[in-house]
């Protein structure tokens, strides 16, 4: 596990017959074009649009023709309430206001963001991934500019990054012969109220 004040990488957060299953559900979806992650003037003349599936709120998603939404079927999956107890403590009584399943390949150029007022996970869904093949998560400090640290993709582990800490991703190599996939869920602070019994 590495660690730091901006994030937490927690590897093997999912056991193997979960990883499947979420890697073949993920297999199902379809992707599109959606969100950039730069604002700027130069937007729309760089490739910084994203893949993704299912990005929203949980309450506005789509339902399919059985009623239900891309998190039901990831909640039915394992994720996130079959993450190991390391995740599960960090969660706590979280309740997840977001979520996205993204996509990428060798030639995208990503840009530093932030998730203001929320704390993400980042769950890396490949089931095989190489360190040849790049795809890492970029973390920067607070200025949004200072490098602080490269997180490897690892297959089965949840990156944990705290309230509005910059980060990006660097996009696979060109020798990878997989798109990489995650799914990324957001947590505000607001958590369950707590009710006493007297």
């Amino acid at each position: 596990m590495k660690e730091s004040e901006l994030y937490k990488f927690i590897p093997n957060a999912l056991e193997m017959d979960n990883r499947i299953s979420v890697w073949e559900y993920i297999q199902t979806l379809d992707f599109r074009i959606n969100w950039p992650d730069y604002n700027g003037i130069e937007e729309k003349y760089s490739v910084t649009q994203q893949m993704v599936h299912g990005a929203g709120a949980q309450k506005s998603q789509e339902r399919d023709r059985h009623g239900k939404t891309t998190m039901d079927y990831l909640n039915k999956a394992g994720i996130p309430h079959k993450f190991n107890d390391e995740v599960q403590e960090l969660i706590g009584s979280r309740i997840a206001n977001f979520f996205v399943c993204n996509l990428s390949f060798a030639g995208q150029q990503y840009w530093s963001h932030t998730h203001q007022e929320q704390e993400s996970l980042v769950y890396y869904a490949n089931p095989e991934w190489r360190n040849e093949w790049g795809g890492e998560t970029i973390i920067y400090e607070k200025d949004g500019e200072t490098f602080h640290a490269a997180v490897p993709y690892m297959p089965g582990a949840v990156l944990w990054l705290k309230e509005g800490v910059p980060h990006a991703l660097r996009s696979p190599t060109f020798q990878a012969p997989l798109f990489r996939h995650t799914i990324a869920v957001s947590y505000t602070h607001l958590t369950l109220p707590t009710i006493c019994s007297v």
